[in-house]
């Protein structure tokens, strides 16, 4: 079965230009007001929050020392404030959750590429009283507070909804969604971990979720909840892809001027990164369920590129690939392994 190779036009000019060593800036962090992905082990709830607050600790969070977006940030006390859960719900979680069950949440702020920092408003982040759907991340057993489950907040805009804490990038217009909606899709989606498993059956519930809730099912946030699951799908997907053309090349360019240019590439054996195409680009149709879970278009190739094969590295994962993030500099580069009309990739 055959299949095609695209190389972007612009990419081969930097290419032949030899634009190889210059690293793009770090990247500004853009982070929407919604809940993290859910995943195996980590509860979500209704719940309501207490006015008490408690020292807490930085737990396993990695600290960046740079400003944040909520307030002033640098080495501080962290301190946490306690929440009486309602009703919680998860996959395979490592105790349960009763109603009346009292837990610690930690919130943190996060700077310009993302990186945790610490929190520098009151620890007294949410108003006590209203009922709020709260999704974040549980703590190891050894670090929790005074035996009450402890979870941090890495996303204070969007672990708790509604939140006391308006998104940087504002969502001016989007309809709100209720604690209560928020509970019920998440009692229909996968966890992250099982659609790596199951592949495309197992979205199956969370399709039919967004088919009866269309009226937000395409609007921030929900929408990109509803994409963590996409995102999991295409990355199972890319991760057992193998490189049918994994290898080294040398390759002789003619120039317009006459001149001839040799280059060599050798490519990783595996794909980093999904390709997603620009075909929605323009497209002014009206967005369905079916677009909405449609997904990558193929997965990305990455090379490494030298004056000879002598001078090549060896294949090594990008940078940040550890933690789902391709590398972003203008070297290796990358090409997009495309789909066959059928979706094959």
């Amino acid at each position: 079965m055959s299949k095609t190779l695209r190389v972007a036009a612009a990419a081969l000019g930097f290419l032949l230009c030899g634009a190889l060593d210059a690293p793009m800036a770090r990247p500004v962090c853009t982070v929407i007001a919604a809940p993290p992905a859910k995943r195996t082990g980590n509860p979500y709830f209704l719940g309501r929050a207490l006015a008490d607050t408690t020292l807490a600790g930085p737990g396993g969070a990695r600290l960046s020392e740079d400003q944040g977006h909520f307030g002033p940030s640098g080495a501080r006390a962290i301190y946490g404030q306690v929440m009486e859960v309602e009703r919680a719900g998860g996959v395979a979680l490592p105790f349960p959750l009763p109603r009346g069950q009292r837990v610690v949440v930690v919130p943190w702020d996060y700077d310009a590429a993302c990186e945790t920092v610490a929190w520098g408003r009151s620890a007294r982040w949410l108003e006590p009283g209203p009922l709020r759907f709260v999704h974040a991340s549980l703590r190891p057993r050894e670090q929790w507070l005074g035996g009450l489950p402890t979870l941090d907040a890495f996303s204070p805009a969007g672990a708790s909804s509604p939140s006391d804490h308006r998104n940087p990038v504002a969502m001016d217009g989007t309809p709100p969604v209720t604690p209560a909606v928020w509970f019920d899709l998440f009692e229909v989606m996968p966890s992250q971990e099982s659609v790596a498993v199951l592949g495309e059956a197992a979205l199956a519930p969370v399709r039919a979720w967004a088919e009866a809730h269309k009226a937000i099912a395409f609007d921030l946030p929900v929408s990109a909840v509803l994409y963590t699951v996409v995102e999991a799908r295409d990355r199972a997907r890319q991760e057992r892809f193998t490189m049918p053309m994994a290898g080294t090349y040398q390759v002789t360019f003619l120039l317009p001027d006459g001149v001839t240019r040799q280059l060599a590439f050798r490519t990783f054996t595996r794909s980093y990164e999904t390709w997603y195409s620009d075909r929605w680009y323009g497209d002014e149709s009206p967005l369905t369920v079916a677009r909405l879970f449609e997904g990558g278009a193929g997965v990305g190739v990455w090379y490494y590129k030298a004056s000879t094969p002598a001078a090549l590295r060896e294949p090594s994962p990008p940078l940040r690939a550890a933690e789902g993030l391709p590398q972003r500099s203008w070297w290796p580069w990358a090409l997009a392994w495309d789909s066959l009309p059928d979706g094959t990739w």
